[in-house]
């Protein structure tokens, strides 16, 4: 089955997961005149496999991201499955990895050249910092915000984390930890959200006879009671 799939330089990397439950990275060749943007064809079939490459991991594949520190075509390509972070780079025959332990990553998105900031399924930010020059991956923990499903690098140092099942949240990233919550981060700005509505009821909070519908709101970390009031007739 397929995991994931993304065009660096002129390849095409696509995880997959075998029913032997191997791992595998297959490299397709895209052809020329797809990369130049001659081609009139709006649909462009890729099915000369240039190769593969077996990861030496149990656990299953989440994204594969193109990232390379050299102009080479042959670019390289960073890893994430449930408790590995790899790196390989073909051009110079580089592949390393570190074990980040039992992860389910939701969301990934690159800050600046070599540096990445993943979020997994319990709201706990990663920085993953790549040097293919010395080998080494680096990953270390920022602190833990709402349950993510997406990442988005603004600039300046500011994270957008977007939630399917809770509030988001706009973060400013710190290079050492904040006194207070010892967390490599600061939210700036915490954006409501009443998605998924689990349950709801009609409540008389203080006696007046005013009714407000109180709401089951989230999933998980992200869930909360919300009080609803103006916009609804009863």
């Amino acid at each position: 089955s397929i995991q994931d799939a993304v065009v660096c330089g002129n390849r095409l990397r696509v995880l997959t997961r075998r029913a032997s439950q191997e791992t595998i990275i297959k490299h397709y060749l895209i052809p020329e005149h797809t990369r130049t943007g001659s081609s009139t064809n709006k649909t462009v079939v890729i099915d000369d496999t240039v190769g593969e490459l077996q990861l030496d991991v149990a656990s299953p594949g989440y994204r594969v991201i193109p990232y390379s520190e050299s102009s080479n075509d042959e670019n390289g390509y960073l890893i994430l499955t449930t408790d590995h972070v790899l790196y390989h780079d073909p051009s110079r025959a580089v592949k390393i990895g570190r074990t980040v332990g039992s992860v389910v990553f939701e969301a990934v998105t690159g800050v600046e050249p070599g540096r990445f900031v993943a979020i997994d399924c319990d709201g706990m930010l990663y920085s993953v910092q790549v040097d293919g020059q010395r080998a080494e991956v680096q990953v270390d923990r920022l602190g833990r915000t709402g349950r993510g499903n997406s990442l988005s690098y603004l600039g300046d140092g500011l994270l957008f984390v977007g939630s399917e099942s809770g509030d988001s949240f706009t973060l400013q990233l710190l290079d050492t930890p904040d006194p207070i919550t010892k967390q490599y981060f600061t939210v700036l700005a915490t954006h409501m959200s009443m998605c998924p509505i689990n349950s709801a009821v009609l409540c008389d909070l203080d006696g007046t006879g005013r009714q407000v519908l109180v709401a089951g709101c989230g999933e998980n970390r992200n869930g909360n009671l919300a009080i609803l009031s103006k916009g609804i007739s009863l």
